[in-house]
């Protein structure tokens, strides 16, 4: 008789560990989402960010080659290369709307958060940007 129950305990068990599991999963997502979310909702004066003022000594692009499920994929990628006033050379990835409004020797604020690039400008449309 006891042999007959081993195998409904086992799914028994099974399912349980698996519910378990499932719910553990779920409240570490809704707790990992609450903490972004309150990133997302700070104001920009309390991101923790650096802002230098720069040079910038040269702009270029790169191709990206990927590969979707059917299709080839390209993306154009774009740099821009700054020279701070402590005498740093930095370059970073930029959005392309950066890319096109930035020309070579033009000098700004150039705004980074962590090592990853936000923004470089005079500094009004960096502030308009950011909310």
């Amino acid at each position: 008789m006891l042999e007959d129950l081993a195998p409904i305990l086992m799914f028994a068990v099974f399912t349980l560990i698996f519910i378990i599991v499932i719910i553990k999963t779920t409240v570490d997502n809704i707790r990992n989402n609450r903490r972004i979310q309150k990133e997302w909702e700070q104001p920009f004066e309390e991101i923790p960010h650096q802002a230098v003022n720069a040079r910038v000594l040269d702009k270029r692009t790169d191709m990206l080659h990927g590969r979707s499920y059917r299709f080839p994929e390209h993306k154009i990628v774009y740099f821009v290369t700054f020279l701070t006033d402590y005498g740093k050379t930095v370059e970073y990835q930029v959005p392309a709307e950066c890319y096109g409004r930035v020309n070579i020797h033009q000098t700004g604020m150039l705004i980074t958060v962590g090592d990853e690039f936000f923004d470089f400008g005079d500094g009004e449309d960096i502030e308009q940007d950011s909310q």
